[in-house]
């Protein structure tokens, strides 16, 4: 019997153990630079983005090249009921191969309309990226700021539970009167409403980042208690548009487009110009008559 005893203290301080340790794995502290890591790693609209743009950039070089040559066989006066060559003297049988030549500059422009809206996904993918990473800021300062207002707000309830107290018994012994305490339990209890309120809203934004981080809605999200923070140094407002309207990859994104836009239009102009088709018939009859046919399709 005591050697049972002994064994399940053993097995309950080990699992005790266990629990302490993932209860600890799963408090890890989150800093903003792991959460900003975290969310280019794993963010799957990030992720379709950079696939889509990975696949379109394959597309010029296929669109600069020129469509896949033709084989053709055929036969006249063949008899379907023996399949017999020597059946009939009319019996013929060729082989042909066709390419299709576009109009000069019709490849060169469907390569360079592509080659445009390649880069412009591309652009895509950095302007998804920086988006992310300002939600993903964003998100993880709204939870900071929530995480101290609400020490703030902790401090300041346990003080006026104090005040309380002290309003009570002041009105217990006919020292003060049943206002005070009125007056103190309806701020403890506005004091408290805003706790409610900032929990509420602290639970919101950590869901918010998980989503962002790819991660279950309800995963806690623990943030360090500090943060060394340098601001950086404040530009002028003319400066700050000059810099958007040059480095910011959605504006690049849509001049890209409206140079593919520009390609396909002059694309469509050539559309009078059609394709030039070549033909090289093989066959006993038609290699005498002809080596060689070209025509307008």
């Amino acid at each position: 019997m005591p050697l049972q005893i002994i064994f399940k203290r053993i097995v309950l301080t080990y699992t005790l153990l266990a629990c302490s340790i993932a209860a600890g794995r799963d408090q890890t502290v989150l800093t903003l630079q792991a959460a900003t890591e975290l969310a280019v790693q794993d963010n799957p609209d990030l992720a379709q983005m950079q696939a889509r743009a990975q696949a379109m950039a394959a597309i010029p070089s296929q669109e600069g090249t020129l469509p896949d040559p033709e084989i053709s066989f055929n036969a006249m006066s063949l008899p379907v009921n023996t399949f017999n060559l020597h059946q009939e003297d009319m019996t013929q049988l060729g082989a042909g191969i066709s390419q299709a030549i576009p109009f000069p500059g019709k490849l060169a422009l469907r390569e360079q309309a592509a080659a445009f809206e390649a880069e412009a996904a591309s652009q895509s993918v950095t302007e998804v990226r920086w988006r992310l990473l300002s939600e993903v800021k964003t998100t993880w300062w709204l939870i900071f700021y929530l995480d101290r207002t609400l020490q703030i707000v902790d401090s300041n309830y346990a003080l006026l539970q104090q005040f309380v107290e002290i309003a009570r018994t002041k009105y217990e012994v006919g020292e003060g009167l049943q206002q005070d305490v009125l007056l103190a339990q309806l701020e403890l209890s506005k004091l408290l409403d805003q706790q409610l309120m900032l929990k509420a809203s602290r639970r919101n934004a950590a869901a918010s980042l998980n989503a962002l981080l790819d991660k279950p809605a309800n995963s806690e999200v623990h943030l360090p208690e500090t943060v060394v923070l340098q601001l950086p140094a404040l530009k002028q407002e003319n400066l700050l548009y000059q810099q958007a309207e040059i480095s910011r990859a959605i504006l690049e994104g849509n001049r890209l487009g409206i140079n593919a836009a520009q390609s396909r239009l002059d694309l469509a102009k050539k559309a009078i110009c059609q394709i030039l088709l070549l033909m090289l018939p093989m066959g006993p009859e038609q290699t005498r008559l002809q080596a060689l046919s070209a025509r307008i399709c």
